[in-house]
């Protein structure tokens, strides 16, 4: 049997102090383990239990980004749309502009030449500011889209680095710990010795796949 350590109690009676250890792989898989086992068991209970809960994690966030994919897809058409609009608008305004400029033209050729053309009045005050507001609207809308493409290029950069994990993972034999130095432990090497003996109680190690070997 492996080595426990024995706690005396107030109440006169021995309890086994049960230590534990963390395995961690990548920033959100972190599982703990009981130290009380020979490490060869040790690590096939690891592999038992850590390499289909990160398979899952990968399978999720894949799912979190399809749906997030479909909203940013489902935004930029928004914005396609808004554009598309705003360019009707535009031309549509410089339709009648360029009317009015006609019909001003046309009244003053039939005044008489002794008197004074009448001149055109500039844009007023709130004019110049909604032109202002719609300048600000339209860089907005730019900055939008940018980050739209942006935020989108970066998902699909993720999706395929999280294709190929998943890919691996399912491909993964033989594992082993190493300490958060990267130096690795053989615990495969060590099979016949206790967690206890080879590992830290409440110690964090990385889980790393073993590469070489047909197990």
């Amino acid at each position: 049997m492996g080595k426990h350590e024995v706690i005396d109690s107030d109440d006169g009676q021995n309890y086994r102090k049960v230590q534990f250890f963390w395995v961690q792989a990548g920033k959100q898989y972190k599982q703990i383990f009981n130290l009380n086992c020979p490490c060869s068991m040790l690590l096939d209970a690891i592999k038992k239990h850590c390499l289909p809960r990160i398979s899952q994690l990968l399978v999720q966030r894949l799912q979190e980004i399809k749906t997030e994919l479909q909203t940013l897809t489902r935004h930029q058409a928004e914005h396609l749309v808004k554009e598309q609009e705003d360019a009707k608008a535009e031309v549509e305004a410089a339709a009648v502009l360029l009317a009015g400029e006609g019909e001003h033209d046309v009244s003053v050729a039939g005044k008489g030449k002794g008197k004074a053309a009448a001149k055109s009045k500039g844009p007023s005050k709130e004019e110049k500011e909604q032109e202002k507001k719609k300048l600000e609207a339209k860089q907005a809308e730019g900055v939008a889209k940018a980050a739209l493409e942006t935020t989108k290029s970066e998902l699909i950069e993720e999706e395929q680095v999280l294709f190929q994990q998943l890919s691996h993972v399912k491909k993964i034999k033989e594992i082993d710990l190493t300490k958060p130095d990267g130096d690795p432990l053989n615990l495969r090497s060590n099979g016949a010795k206790y967690g206890g003996e080879v590992l830290q109680g409440n110690g964090v190690y990385h889980l790393v796949q073993v590469t070489g070997t047909d197990r």
